[in-house]
């Protein structure tokens, strides 16, 4: 059976994704990540109906909902506070929406390696400044992925519009079907991570910049993620208790880890 897991916040550009690929695939497991601070958790289910229906595929879809707050402290917080902060100045105190994005790639590969799935993809878009997923940053992710078996895509990484495409393509689909976004929302501290960022950090040190350090903190990330995996793996090989790196949930809400 091939299957493949994508990051689904049951927005366009996922759901874009979403619709592109599954033709090509026997099953197709939908990632939805959250944390104490995303609302509405709930409407990426609705999105899941109405992609077995545009597809005529009833049960293609596996839809998991994940609590990443301890992965997203985890490559937060690096190897120390001073530590970061004298590699990347102000950038990694205010890297949160940085750390939550790898924290939902990172997750997605663990679980990719505990369901035996070998491919992978999310809804990243050039339209929309990214961070580490813009084109700058996509070979370094594809590359890391690859070390663990795993081929990760961008199916729609060059299209403009994708509400225009989704809904064009979701009227054109075998069972044509009205499709449109609608995605779980952060309501924290990335209003932040993003203000500093555009109104501080880009007019002062530029976008050249910001790719150096960007790429820094994510090849030291790299190292990061490959222990927790190593861990993971080694405590499932072992029969052990598995650590909690996230918890699967109900659509309607989070399980909080302690």
């Amino acid at each position: 059976m091939k299957e493949i897991a994508i990051r689904f916040s049951g927005g366009k550009d996922s759901m874009l994704a979403a619709l592109r690929v599954s033709p090509d695939y026997d099953r197709v497991h939908l990632l939805t990540f959250g944390h104490q601070m995303i609302a509405d958790l709930d409407k990426p289910s609705h999105n899941v109906a109405k992609l077995e229906q545009a597809l005529g595929t009833p049960g293609k879809f596996v839809h998991e909902t994940f609590d990443i707050t301890p992965i997203i402290r985890y490559f937060y917080e690096g190897r120390g506070y001073l530590a970061d902060v004298k590699k990347y100045g102000t950038l990694a105190r205010a890297g949160t929406c940085t750390a939550c994005d790898f924290a939902m790639f990172v997750q997605t590969i663990l679980y990719c390696l505990g369901n035996g799935i070998r491919f992978a993809c999310d809804g990243g878009n050039r339209s929309e400044f990214s961070g580490f997923l813009d084109e700058w940053g996509l070979e370094s992710i594809q590359k890391f992925a690859l070390s663990h078996g795993i081929e990760w895509v961008f199916p729609v990484y060059d299209d403009p519009r994708c509400d225009i495409s989704l809904l064009k393509e979701g009227l054109e689909a075998p069972e044509p079907t009205l499709l449109y976004g609608q995605q779980a929302c952060c309501r924290g501290v990335g209003l932040f991570a993003n203000i500093h960022l555009r109104t501080y950090f880009l007019p002062k040190h530029g976008v050249e910049k910001y790719k150096e350090l960007t790429l820094a903190w994510l090849e030291e990330r790299f190292t990061l993620a490959n222990e927790l995996i190593e861990r993971e793996l080694t405590s499932r090989g072992a029969g052990g208790e598995e650590i909690p790196v996230a918890a699967p949930s109900g659509p309607a809400g989070l399980k909080v880890l302690g």
